[in-house]
């Protein structure tokens, strides 16, 4: 008998993201594509803001474990996410954008901090002949939020808003738009670190049904929704986004390097968010569950074609 003990490590919440966070973001989809989005109203549903915001909680959760996992097998002792995962990838590369970096990830974390903590606004707002919001006042509670968090200038306070990945920090208004935003940004954060570090310190692979067929990967499960979206100007900062994350981080993810006509070109072993664009006219969601084509301007790889 092998009286050798045996040990596992019970970080949890890292299958949130793979077996729940998913399943909210289509629950909060479906309220989200019936909105009249010429219309100024004050809040997003209940539906969609209750799948929305419980997706942010459990996703940055996800991101967290991720962490305390990281930090557990490298023997370190782990104190602030958002700093940890910057240390960490700062040591392995010290080229690596960690100022930019450190932002994306503290803004996922503030509006983490909205819905986990439960800030309370006092909101007046009055209604026009057409029932649109005409004006609208709100006051952040006292004892809501710290006001001396280093992190304070990553908001708009007029807005309520993060000032580089837009996220709502008014509870009633976070929605579906807020949590693919912040999958965006963790499908690069995961990238970044199953390149930098290993897939084992990462083994994320999700599994989530779309039109019928199970797919397991999320840049593709989010391009799937991208071209659903009816709020075209939020597409158009998503496509943004992508391609920032591209310049940005594509050289942290890919797997080689190469010269094409003097550029350099990178090739990644699996998808990612910044690596799914059109290569003719890099819009986003190139690689679909349905396969590998681009709805707006046509264009497919073919065998053979260069």
């Amino acid at each position: 008998m092998n009286k050798k003990p045996n040990k596992i490590i019970s970080v949890v919440t890292a299958n949130y993201l793979e077996d729940l966070v998913l399943g909210l973001l289509a629950q909060a989809f479906e309220p989200y594509i019936k909105r009249d989005f010429k219309a100024k109203n004050f809040q997003v549903s209940y539906i969609e803001h209750t799948a929305a915001t419980a997706g942010i909680v459990l996703a940055v959760m996800a991101l967290e474990g991720f962490r305390n996992k990281i930090y557990y097998h490298k023997k370190i002792e782990p104190k602030n996410p958002v700093n940890d995962y910057t240390s960490i990838l700062t040591k392995l590369n010290n080229n690596f954008p960690s100022t930019k970096f450190k932002n994306y990830l503290t803004e996922l974390f503030i509006a983490r901090d909205v819905v986990a903590h439960n800030h309370l606004y006092e909101v007046s707002y009055q209604y026009d002949d057409n029932y649109n919001v005409a004006s609208c006042r709100q006051k952040l509670l006292k004892g809501y939020g710290d006001p001396k968090r280093k992190d304070k200038l990553l908001v708009k306070n007029n807005a309520r808003k993060t000032r580089q990945l837009n996220l709502n920090l008014q509870p009633l208004k976070i929605g579906f738009e807020d949590l693919y935003t912040v999958l965006f940004f963790i499908d690069t954060t995961i990238a970044i670190c199953q390149q930098q570090l290993g897939y084992g310190f990462i083994p994320f692979k999700p599994r989530h049904k779309v039109n019928g067929v199970y797919d397991e990967n999320l840049s593709r499960i989010l391009a799937n929704y991208y071209y659903k979206i009816p709020n075209s100007s939020f597409k158009d900062r998503i496509q943004k986004l992508t391609l920032d994350l591209k310049n940005d981080y594509q050289e942290f993810i890919a797997n080689n390097k190469f010269l094409i006509n003097g550029f350099t070109a990178y090739s990644f072993d699996t998808h990612y968010v910044i690596d799914n664009h059109c290569p003719k006219c890099e819009i986003f969601g190139y690689h679909k569950p349905d396969g590998d084509y681009c709805k707006e301007c046509g264009y497919s790889l073919s065998i053979g074609q260069s």
